[in-house]
């Protein structure tokens, strides 16, 4: 699926292009960004032109990923995976570059999402996982009126090891008032 271009009160939500490569680079090398992703940082921007040619030529139906572009600077990417169009449920994942964390930007970037897969998607679920020590995607997940499932244990192998993830989720009729 390809991304619906998205505006909110301080972001640009669009289709990656190649020319986001160097912006996507200076965000996905830092340590900190990566350290609780499937990805390692990348060490060369090679590796960031190939993660956005894989989501430009992703033939696949059920994924849909967003730039979230703020003053003309790509600053991360979010999108939904496994989208079910049957059960009307997605997952969404996410990544911020760190020099702009803690401002409400991954927040406010989620919201507009979420307004759009439940008003255009008329999907009835969003679910979102985080590693059990990212407190940081929880707090994301938290302020947009996620609920708390459960902790899969040892649901996620990465990086040599397994890792326990908490589940969240937000229904339709709890997001629409």
């Amino acid at each position: 699926m390809k991304p619906t271009n998205l505006k909110t009160k301080n972001l640009i939500l669009r289709s990656l292009e190649i020319s986001d490569d160097k912006d996507m680079f200076a965000y996905a090398s830092n340590p900190i960004v990566s350290k609780y992703t499937l990805w390692n940082p990348h060490t060369c921007i090679k590796e960031s032109v190939g993660f956005i040619n894989s989501v430009l030529n992703n033939p696949h139906a059920n994924e849909c990923v967003w730039a979230i572009e703020y003053n003309q600077k790509l600053i991360g990417t979010a999108g939904f995976f496994d989208i079910n169009i049957d059960n009307k449920s997605a997952e969404i994942n996410y990544a911020l570059s760190n020099d702009f964390r803690g401002k409400g930007l991954m927040v406010e970037a989620l919201e507009e999402l979420f307004s759009f897969a439940f008003n255009k998607l008329h999907l009835v679920r969003i679910a979102a996982k985080c590693m059990q020590d990212n407190i940081a995607s929880e707090r994301v997940m938290i302020k947009l009126g996620m609920q708390y499932e459960g902790t899969l244990r040892s649901a996620l192998y990465a990086k040599g090891s397994f890792h326990n993830m908490k589940l969240y989720s937000i229904l339709r009729k709890a997001a629409i008032k």
